[in-house]
């Protein structure tokens, strides 16, 4: 809904903010979906394999602190 607001408000008559945001969410599930049947045990190719491995690498470093 927000979305919405902010491209109404800029006068975006193709609706940018609410499209992004939608193909965002609908990739975020997806990336999801994909995890979890990677820990079903659901065969994958190797790259795909290799890419949520290095996304959950990351999902778990702890932030850089910076003085």
């Amino acid at each position: 809904g927000l979305a919405t607001l902010i491209d109404k408000a800029v006068g975006n008559q193709a609706m940018v903010f609410q499209t992004s945001l939608t193909f965002y969410y609908i990739a975020n599930e997806g990336l999801s979906i994909l995890e979890n049947a990677a820990l079903l045990d659901v065969r994958f190719p190797q790259k795909i394999k290799r890419a949520l491995d290095s996304m959950r690498e990351r999902e778990e470093e702890p932030p850089d602190e910076k003085d």
